[in-house]
Parts: structure tokens; C-alpha cells; sequence
């Protein structure tokens, strides 16, 4: 049950992620079409190139903003199953080479 809701976790954090991305570009053209049109045509950028850049401003954004809301909660999955595969490994009975004993050169 856990294996299924790690997962289940892991899929709606990308597709989460993804949205904020999405919905910060949208949010960047959508202010750079209404709000900026002065400070585009100070540029010297048509409509559509302010929108662009908009955009591309907004996806940026947007990419930040889902790497600091979604990644922390991206990397406790991973530990998760991380941390699964070596109990898995332990339970088995293989060799893991964590615990290994140390070397000792010969002394002359």
C-alpha cells in the first residue's frame, strides 16, 4: 500500500508541478497583453512580441516557483523508495557493501 501511494504521490507532484509551469506562462503573457503594454512599446516590442516575452518571463518564473514548491516533496518520495530498495536488498541477504570490513596493509 505505501509502494502504491508513493507513487500515486510522485505522479500528481509532476503533474502539479507542471501546471504551476503552465499557469505561470499563461499568467506572463496574460499580464504582458494587458498590463505591460506601455513598458513593450518603451522597448520598441509589437503586441504579440510583448506577449512572448511575457511568457517566456512567466515560465521561467513558473519553473522556480515549482522547483521550490515541488522539490522537497519530490526528493522524500525518492529517499522513500530508496530506502525501500535497501531494506529489500538487507531482507534479501545480499551484499550491499556498506558494511565492509576494513583493510589492513601488512605491516613489514
Amino acid at each position: 500500500m505505501n509502494r502504491l501511494l508513493a507513487s500515486t504521490l510522485a505522479l500528481l507532484n509532476g503533474l502539479f508541478a507542471l501546471l504551476i509551469i503552465l499557469f505561470g506562462g499563461l499568467f506572463g503573457w496574460a499580464a504582458a497583453v494587458t498590463e505591460f503594454q506601455r513598458l513593450a512599446r518603451s522597448w520598441g516590442l509589437s503586441y504579440d512580441q510583448a506577449g512572448l516575452v511575457g511568457a517566456i518571463i512567466g515560465l521561467g518564473i513558473g519553473f522556480v516557483a515549482a522547483v521550490l514548491i515541488n522539490g522537497p516533496l519530490a526528493l522524500l518520495v525518492h529517499m522513500l523508495q530508496e530506502l525501500k530498495g535497501i531494506r529489500e536488498q538487507l531482507a534479501s541477504g545480499k551484499e550491499t557493501g556498506l558494511a565492509r570490513k576494513p583493510q589492513v596493509e601488512p605491516r613489514i
